[in-house]
């Protein structure tokens, strides 16, 4: 119910991580969405980089996937939105040598930044929660679909071009790492707090 889902946003604890799963997934929905765009004024392929970043993923899930769940969450989060920052306003304004390189990377990004958000919301769940709570993740990269495009649109209307909609996914991710760093520091005051 509307209900059930109203309160595992605000009782869980995770409206941060929510959040940040949000601007994550609005920044791929940006990037799926505007690239062919951003290549038509760069002069980059927009075939090299989805066929280069999902490639970087299934290599990431298969060489690396038993690996993730020994990484510090928050620290490894907070290290792909800064690198991803950086990627994606490389992409937009880099030079074209860097478009292949900066596609890798951004997969890289994507293929650790997605399980250690969705494990996340999993590790601070209870049983009882857990599927409700993985549920309202989810709905927030349906969510994304929508406001992903109504944003970069906006961009382009207000006559920032491709470039400024990649700027944007920056902005996306970056407030993700925020999120996190938030939601990092609401953790460590609530275990001061109630010392175990």
């Amino acid at each position: 119910s509307g209900r059930a889902l109203w309160r595992a946003v605000s009782h869980s604890g995770l409206f941060f991580v929510y959040m940040a799963c949000l601007s994550f997934s609005i920044m791929t929905v940006l990037a799926i969405f505007f690239m062919k765009g951003l290549c038509a004024v760069t002069g980059a392929q927009p075939a090299w980089f989805f066929s280069t970043y999902t490639a970087t993923i299934i290599l990431v899930r298969l060489f690396g996937s038993h690996r993730l769940d020994t990484l510090p969450r928050y620290r490894i989060t907070t290290l792909c939105c800064a690198v991803l920052t950086c990627c994606m306003l490389g992409l937009a304004w880099g030079p074209l040598w860097a478009f292949i390189p900066l596609t890798c990377v951004y997969g890289l990004g994507l293929g650790l930044l997605y399980p250690l958000l969705a494990a996340a919301v999993y590790d601070r769940s209870t049983p009882t929660t857990r599927s409700i709570n993985s549920n309202v993740m989810m709905a927030t990269f349906d969510s994304s679909a929508m406001l992903g495009p109504l944003l970069g649109g906006l961009v382009i209307h207000a006559g920032y071009g491709y470039r400024g909609v990649f700027t944007a996914t920056a902005v996306s991710v970056f407030v993700c790492g925020c999120c996190m760093l938030i939601d990092r520091v609401r953790m460590l005051r609530r275990g001061r707090a109630n010392p175990r």
